[in-house]
């Protein structure tokens, strides 16, 4: 259960920050973060994650990761299931947070 919560959180974390920094790339006006920030958002942000959750989970913290290693049967199949679904269901809940946060950000402005 740790494995699962583990990915969870890592996709989570993630999604947050280098999709966030992205969607703020493109809604400010004057293009301040720029590309290379955006690159570092996301190189920074998996550093960190996998450095948290490494330990405990492996660090996939991408989806097709662990069904690489299905495929090349590291992995077995309920395990693979798992380590799938939940980081998936944490990337959704995370577009679903930066979604309602930037509709949030429109109506202020």
């Amino acid at each position: 259960m740790r494995k699962i919560i583990a990915e969870f959180l890592g996709t989570f974390i993630l999604v947050f920050f280098g999709t966030g920094t992205a969607v703020f790339m493109s809604l400010s006006p004057d293009n301040s973060v720029g590309t290379l920030g955006v690159a570092i958002a996301f190189g920074l942000t998996i550093i960190a994650a996998a450095y948290a959750i490494g330990d405990i989970s492996g660090g996939h913290l991408n989806p097709a990761v662990s069904l690489g290693m299905f495929f090349r049967q590291t992995f077995i199949l309920n395990k693979l299931i798992h380590l799938y679904n939940f980081p998936n269901y944490g990337r959704n809940i995370c577009y679903i947070f930066n979604l309602v946060y930037i509709k949030h950000i429109k109506n202020r402005s």
